[in-house]
């Protein structure tokens, strides 16, 4: 449980909310700063999350009704509010996890991304810019990875500079695997909107992508979200922007292993990345991108 979350404050919490509710289980990740739990909702199951950041909130309460009113890809919710500076959602609970076999070149979820990226939410009503990736970032890297492997890190930072603010759209800004769950009628849902950024789409596209894929690979996932030929100008250049995206991804494991080395799952991704980011790095950059 996060530790300014306590037992008091989400009894407190649930008291205020209609209806009959029990904590069934706790779901909260373990890097989350967000209480989650399934909750029994009137004998039914449901999700509770409360959080002190606005933008989940806000996403549903001002974005959805709008927007994305009739995205079959969004949990149901029923109930949303505030309590003593928190915010809480009580939302669907979807049952089954996205199997590994649909991760990154499934069609249905990249339309999904495409939608929520085409959606015609007006920009400048929402303060929902992107966490920057300053260059001084990569100095987190520098005990882990070979000086060519920083050196490669550093060309791919300069291309970001240049593309963070092109085809800025909302985006979801976590649309990693284990937030996408599956009806039991087999339809996707996209869970957790406490990061949704307006920013670059490559965004979303680096981190749908579950795996360290290769640049061919990469630029097979662009031309199926944009539904073109992995050939196609439009697709590599989409491509290249994803790659540069998803280069800024792995150096935040880097940076976030500087406070959280203690996790275990920290550890695992800083020693994987340690031992074929300098590989990834050589294929893409022979690539003639950067």
């Amino acid at each position: 449980m996060t530790s300014a979350i306590t037992s008091n404050l989400i009894a407190s919490v649930i008291s205020t909310i209609p209806g009959q509710i029990a904590i069934v289980q706790e779901l909260t990740a373990g890097l989350s700063d967000s209480y989650v739990a399934k909750v029994s909702l009137n004998a039914s199951p449901a999700v509770l999350k409360i959080q002190q950041h606005r933008r989940e909130l806000d996403f549903y309460r001002h974005v959805v009704p709008t927007c994305l009113g009739n995205a079959s890809f969004l949990a149901d919710v029923f109930g949303l509010g505030e309590y003593a500076g928190w915010n809480w959602l009580l939302l669907e609970y979807v049952p089954h996890a996205l199997p590994r076999e649909r991760w990154n070149y499934d069609q249905q979820a990249l339309s999904i991304l495409k939608t929520i990226h085409e959606a015609p939410v007006p920009l400048s009503d929402f303060d929902w810019a992107e966490s920057d990736w300053h260059q001084g970032d990569i100095d987190y890297c520098t005990a882990s990875l070979p000086p060519e492997a920083i050196e490669k890190i550093v060309v791919i930072h300069q291309r970001y500079e240049s593309i963070r603010n092109a085809h800025r759209v909302l985006c979801s800004g976590d649309p990693n695997q284990p937030n996408w769950r599956v009806r039991e009628n087999g339809q996707l849902v996209l869970l957790d909107w406490q990061n949704v950024t307006i920013a670059n789409r490559a965004l979303d596209l680096a981190g749908w992508i579950a795996t360290l894929e290769n640049w061919d690979s990469i630029a097979k996932i662009a031309a199926t979200y944009l539904d073109t030929a992995p050939s196609d100008p439009i697709a590599l250049d989409l491509a290249w922007a994803v790659t540069t995206y998803f280069c800024r991804r792995c150096v935040s494991i880097f940076k976030l292993a500087s406070n959280m080395a203690d996790r275990p799952e920290i550890r695992k991704s800083v020693e994987s990345l340690t031992q074929w980011l300098p590989s990834w790095l050589d294929d893409v950059v022979s690539t003639g991108a950067f």
